[in-house]
């Protein structure tokens, strides 16, 4: 990127306090923190520093206050890109494992075995596997689909074959 390097005028301690900073050393402050923070957050964190001092009296030095506080904020944003860091790699983990778990399944999937493999498997473990998102929900669909046909027709036969038997013995004469 190219940023635009204006030049800042060097500020002393009545420009501080035409801005409202009275009891503040920022001059000090900046020169601690300007290679760690940006300059208009220094500035804005010593001009709320020295508006509560003027309400409410730190016990102690209102620069060792300031500096104390601009510490645990770098402190909480270091911590913070850690914790992106931190995640990210665990993010990376889970999905490497749960790669193991489902490896076989793709495999099958890749060379096409593995709708002849799901339709030797029950309910049960179909279940099972959909459940660990190992077999996607169209595959289950299709099996279940397809053996529900399946004992439909055979249901249909058998009631027919029933009938004719019910027919043909309920009442002998029918076919005379």
């Amino acid at each position: 990127m190219n940023w635009k390097i204006k030049k800042e005028k060097i500020m002393n301690k009545e420009d501080y306090e035409r801005m409202g900073l009275n009891s503040v050393k920022v001059e000090e402050i900046m020169n601690e923190f300007i290679s760690k923070i940006p300059k208009n957050i220094i500035f804005n964190v010593c001009r709320e520093f020295d508006s509560i001092n003027s309400i409410v009296k730190f016990d102690c030095n209102i620069e060792d206050v300031i500096k104390e506080y601009l510490n645990i904020e770098i402190e909480k944003e270091n911590l913070s890109k850690q914790q992106i860091q931190i995640s990210g790699k665990i993010r990376n983990l889970q999905n490497q494992s749960f790669q193991l778990k489902k490896s076989k399944i793709d495999r099958m999937r890749s060379n096409g075995s593995i709708e002849n493999f799901l339709n030797t498997l029950s309910k049960n473990q179909l279940n099972e596997l959909l459940s660990y998102n190992l077999i996607r929900g169209e595959e289950m669909s299709s099996i279940t689909l397809r053996r529900f046909k399946e004992n439909q027709k055979q249901h249909s036969t058998n009631y027919n074959e029933l009938e004719t038997e019910n027919v043909s013995m309920s009442n002998p004469n029918i076919w005379k």
